[in-house]
């Protein structure tokens, strides 16, 4: 299977993720009215939607020439996209999703497989252009719900859905740097979560692979209950 076929079947799947998040609420979930601060389970499907679309222009972008979509200030952007679905009804927001994720995937699909392989151009990113895709699409959707679960108490659901995800990620290549931030990712959602001893495997796993990842973790926000952990000195030792 190509990468262009592993990247639209994940886009299918952090969708259908999302469709079951939205089955599973509550009808006080449904009804919660969220703040720029506390997104509600509208406001969080609504802000994956729009992220989607996005990314979508990306792509359109790159194969037309013109400039794509101005990514400065994320929590500006972050802010916006609040405030311009915050109003929306859940139909409203389904029918976004329906159309963000077929847009997406329709132009992941028309993309050439030498654009997606390229460096993306703007001064946002400096990997692949699916990295950028497989982020947006698919991780970001991910993370998303599963720290929703998270807050719902169901930590086992959400590590789950980290660990399947990370299963996908590693076969869609085989470099280093990939692998290891797929790791590195994977440590951090354990760390965030209070499983230590799980997150320092996987990061043991990511220095290996990627050992530029050192440096990063002794600043990651998400990491801090593996530094403040007298017991735990990966990363402080390096």
């Amino acid at each position: 299977m190509g990468l262009k076929q592993k990247l639209v079947d994940l886009l299918q799947d952090a969708y259908r993720q999302e469709q079951v998040f939205v089955q599973s609420l509550s009808d006080k979930e449904r009804s919660f009215a969220g703040t720029l601060e506390r997104w509600s389970a509208k406001d969080t499907i609504a802000h994956i939607a729009a992220w989607k679309e996005r990314a979508a222009w990306v792509l359109a972008a790159l194969r037309s020439g013109e400039p794509g979509p101005d990514f400065d200030g994320l929590d500006q952007v972050n802010a916006r996209i609040f405030q311009e679905h915050q109003n929306l009804t859940w139909s409203d927001v389904l029918t976004k999703s329906a159309q963000a994720y077929t847009f997406l995937r329709e132009q992941t699909e028309a993309t050439p497989d030498n654009l997606l392989t390229a460096p993306e151009p703007s001064d946002w990113h400096n990997e692949p252009v699916w990295w950028f895709v497989v982020g947006t699409g698919y991780t970001h959707s991910l993370g998303h719900l599963a720290q929703f679960y998270i807050g719902r108490g169901n930590t086992a659901r959400a590590t789950e859905m980290h660990e399947q995800a990370a299963g996908h990620l590693l076969q869609l290549d085989e470099s280093a740097d990939w692998r290891g931030l797929v790791h590195y990712r994977l440590a951090s959602h354990y760390a965030a979560t209070g499983q230590l001893d799980e997150a320092i495997d996987a990061l043991r796993g990511a220095f290996r692979l990627d050992p530029a990842l050192v440096e990063r973790s002794k600043q990651d926000p998400c990491l801090t209950p593996i530094r403040e952990n007298p017991e735990h000195r990966l990363i402080r030792t390096g």
